[in-house]
């Protein structure tokens, strides 16, 4: 997600009984968030000749449309694309790889592209995915377009794999006074036109399809929380269109409006309206310690805060960082290293000793700040600034995921040290999938 480093019908009431059965043995239930590890999807890289218009050209891989390479690069990652066919890939004019060979692409915009991500968290074990629309998109007709293809290909791959999505509203860049319009107009739309919430692998807890609604209550948007609460009560309560279950996407100090939360006394109010709470935390620790001070600050006392509410709680872990190209920064003066993974599972471990029944990842396809799980190569560009998995293998990452995950579910034991090993062949006692 762009966001800031520093901050970044007829309702029956009876008890709600799942009838979901899986197609195939480990398709994932789309019933319930419990248990689950969901990944940010983020769906927004594209490239000439992927059939977006030519003014978007190399969206997300480059500052500008038109061209790629030194200079040019707005990611910090290169993607592993070893496994594609060609009909998936776009050559990248100009671009050499550290082998020598040209550097070539892929678009998000492409289902086969689309489909292979869920085809690697089917691999691994990975559930699925928030899928993020941007409402400062909404209004641009050729980002509405190529948006609602992506909810097409995460739609038809989630059912093709047997994962789960749901949305996810980003609000950054949205003004204030045009939120609810952008949000509720297109949630009309996605409801009238795909039938979205009933498609049989849209992710429901308790009964109800899940929205997440990020960025409100962040003390550098400039929305009101009287604003916030009129959207929370559309997708709450609204007779045609509400009857959602919903995630905020809140700052990190929600529960104290200090730091990256807008100090309006209102605003507690609005956090404690959310079914679930979902506070970022990208870049908001580097090391062992900074996350024994989140755990000790933030994630225990959010937790009881939340129990006590009636409100459930889904925390945000993430592999490291850094966006040294996206901000045209001295290289490596924003790097949190991933440690081989380490920090990554610190976090899972962390969460998990605590009690966590839902986690949230952040994300699974973000080359741009370099928090992406999806298979990236050491092979990269010759120039520039890049980061790898440190030679550990391209699929390392999912590989930790999955194994997390069987570790929420109680599949495993709960432990602090990595239980599986990147070499090839290697064994251990724990199987991913």
């Amino acid at each position: 997600m762009s966001r800031n480093f520093f901050k970044t019908g007829i309702f029956i009431l009876i008890p709600f009984i799942s009838l979901w059965e899986p197609t195939q043995a480990n398709d994932v239930d789309p019933s319930t968030l419990a248990s689950k590890v969901i990944c940010g999807y983020q769906g927004w890289f594209m490239a000439p000749g992927d059939g977006n218009p030519a003014s978007v050209g190399w969206r997300h891989w480059s500052r500008s449309p038109q061209s790629i390479g030194p200079g040019l690069y707005t990611v910090e990652m290169w993607p592993d694309v070893t496994e594609f066919d060609d009909d998936e890939l776009f050559p990248a004019p100009g671009v050499t790889l550290l082998d020598g060979s040209p550097g070539r692409l892929c678009s998000s915009v492409t289902p086969k592209t689309v489909s292979r991500h869920f085809e690697w968290m089917k691999d691994y074990g990975i559930d699925g995915v928030f899928l993020q629309r941007f409402s400062s998109e909404l209004k641009d007709s050729r980002f509405f377009n190529i948006r609602n293809k992506v909810l097409e290909n995460v739609r038809d791959a989630a059912s093709e794999h047997g994962r789960v999505f749901a949305l996810e509203y980003d609000t950054s860049g949205t003004p204030p006074e045009e939120l609810y319009q952008r949000l509720t107009e297109d949630w009309k739309y996605l409801v009238d036109t795909y039938d979205l919430t009933n498609h049989p692998r849209y992710l429901h807890h308790k009964g109800k399809p899940v929205i997440e609604i990020w960025g409100l209550g962040f003390n550098d948007r400039g929305h009101t929380p009287a604003a916030a609460q009129q959207v929370i009560d559309f997708f709450r309560n609204d007779p045609t269109y509400g009857g959602n279950l919903l995630i905020g996407g809140v700052p990190t100090y929600w529960r104290t409006l200090t730091r990256d939360s807008d100090t309006d006394p209102d605003w507690a109010q609005v956090y404690r309206s959310w079914d679930v709470i979902n506070p970022w935390m990208v870049g908001r620790f580097d090391d062992k310690e900074g996350l024994e001070r989140i755990r000790d600050e933030v994630w225990i006392p959010d937790t009881a805060t939340c129990k006590s509410l009636g409100i459930e709680y889904m925390p945000v872990v993430w592999p490291g960082f850094s966006w040294d190209n996206l901000m045209q920064t001295p290289h490596g003066s924003t790097l949190i290293p991933r440690r081989g993974g380490q920090f990554l599972w610190d976090q899972f471990y962390t969460v998990q000793n605590i009690g966590t029944e839902m986690i949230f990842v952040a994300m699974f396809d973000e080359v741009d700040e370099s928090t992406a799980i999806f298979k990236v190569t050491d092979n990269h560009p010759e120039t520039d600034h890049w980061i790898t998995y440190e030679g550990f293998p391209s699929d390392w990452y999912l590989r930790l995921v999955g194994a997390a995950t069987k570790m929420l579910r109680g599949l495993n034991p709960l432990t602090s040290t990595i239980p599986i090993s990147p070499e090839p062949g290697a064994t251990s006692n724990w199987e991913i999938h």
